[in-house]
């Protein structure tokens, strides 16, 4: 089978694997993601912004963590070329961004030192710690 084959068949597995699994864990997946961010402590008064994803079907829903008032959340926006960028997820309405998610695409895009930590999502990680992810690559050249 050739490799990317075997990606897809991988994905198709995973994604099938976390549907019947994520009703059961999410909640504490949440905790735990909290609990680890209290107590690794990244945020400044520079880098304040913590990033996370817009979730999709079956993705872990971090959208009301919540961790302390000093912490701002900074979502993706996904452009025609390729490139993804974070914003701030202030009260402004998202808009779609290229892979028609939504995305806070009018706020300023933030600077790398802006940011303390982004989640981002996967649907598997190995032994060596390479993530399978959707198989677009915006994660990847971010």
């Amino acid at each position: 089978m050739n490799p990317r084959n075997k990606k897809i068949n991988k994905r198709k597995y995973y994604r099938s694997l976390r549907a019947q699994q994520l009703p059961i864990v999410e909640a504490t997946i949440i905790k735990e993601v909290e609990t680890t961010l209290l107590q690794l402590k990244p945020f400044t008064k520079t880098n304040n912004y913590l990033g996370i994803y817009w979730p999709q079907s079956g993705e872990v829903d971090l959208r009301n963590i919540k961790i302390s008032s000093a912490i701002s959340l900074a979502l993706p926006a996904a452009h025609n070329n390729g490139r993804l960028s974070y914003h701030p997820w202030g009260i402004n309405p998202l808009k779609q961004d290229a892979c028609k998610i939504p995305a806070p695409r009018d706020e300023p895009e933030l600077d790398p030192g802006e940011i303390a930590l982004i989640l981002i999502p996967a649907l598997s990680i190995d032994h060596q710690g390479q993530r399978l992810g959707y198989g677009g690559g915006f994660f990847d050249r971010l």
